[in-house]
């Protein structure tokens, strides 16, 4: 079950901290809490072994990578940004990412 590994390393946090880092930015967000990076990444750690079993059932060509669960994080983290925007804030916060992961129905693999 290596395969999934990379969802609790350090290389994956980095990613995640990019991307949330990059989103925001470009959602006109000045900073954001790096909590959310932690949060982000117990969320994923907490899923995975239900995440890499699904994943493992399904062919090869089909399974999720990397690249897919930062595409969720960017994703994420752009429509968190737009809680922070509706309150015209610069600052985008934990509160405004959990509201975005509830009202994404866990679309956000593998954070759900």
């Amino acid at each position: 079950m290596a395969e999934y590994d990379w969802l609790t390393s350090d290389e994956f946090r980095e990613r995640i901290r990019q991307r949330v880092s990059q989103a925001a930015g470009q959602a006109g967000m000045q900073q954001y809490h790096v909590s959310i990076i932690e949060n982000l990444m117990s969320k994923a750690a907490e899923k995975r072994q239900v995440n890499e079993s699904n994943e493992l059932r399904k062919s090869l060509g089909s399974r999720r990578s990397i690249d897919d669960a930062l595409a969720s994080v960017e994703a994420l983290a752009k429509a968190a940004s737009e809680y922070a925007t509706a309150e015209k804030r610069t600052l985008l916060t934990e509160a405004d990412v959990d509201k975005a992961y509830v009202a994404g129905f866990c679309r956000w693999w593998p954070l759900c």
